[in-house]
């Protein structure tokens, strides 16, 4: 089973934040040395395939409409999923699903009024992970996002549950073909 992680490498309360954590997940920081890492980013509720630069746009129109700088607190919400061991082995070479995986993962949050933008990509010890970037601000009433530990949780059992339709499908067709286990 994957494991949900909170990203705690910063408030993200500065003005900077959004641009900063979508240029990070999605690779295209200036003078970007992990380009190669990147695997696939997409959205929901921005501009799906857009430049990220218009994804922080969109975002921070939102937040600027229901005037953040009186809200003050995070600009953006930051976690990523890790997949295990066995979901990287059979899932790691299919674009198709992972891109279908993180969708589905990303509709979690917008289904609550919440912005997202997602990477998938591996890390410096080739772990396969999702990135999900989540405006703080709901397009929908302007609510800013307060996350429990127990919310993370229940994500992460839904994230699970997303990724193991996907495992049902492809292991039985691999094994069929002789690929797990020898």
């Amino acid at each position: 089973m994957g494991l949900l992680i909170m990203s705690k490498y910063g408030r993200y309360e500065n003005e900077d934040a959004v641009e900063n954590v979508v240029r990070y997940i999605t690779r295209t920081r200036p003078g970007e040395n992990r380009k190669d890492e990147l695997i696939a980013y997409g959205a929901m509720g921005v501009s799906a395939y857009a430049e990220p630069e218009i994804m922080i746009q969109q975002m921070k129109y939102v937040q600027n409409f229901y005037e953040i700088e009186r809200k003050k607190g995070a600009r953006i919400y930051h976690e990523f999923y890790r997949f295990d061991e066995r979901e990287q082995s059979i899932l790691g070479n299919n674009i198709v699903y992972l891109q279908q995986i993180a969708l589905q993962c990303c509709n979690v949050y917008y289904e609550r009024g919440y912005q997202v933008i997602y990477a998938v990509h591996y890390d410096r010890e080739k772990r396969l992970h999702i990135h999900f970037c989540v405006n703080a601000v709901s397009f929908v009433n302007g609510n800013k996002w307060h996350e429990y530990m127990n919310g993370l949780s229940q994500r992460q059992a839904l994230f699970n549950s997303i990724v193991q339709k996907y495992m049902n499908v492809i292991e039985p067709i691999e094994w069929e073909r002789g690929g797990l286990g020898k």
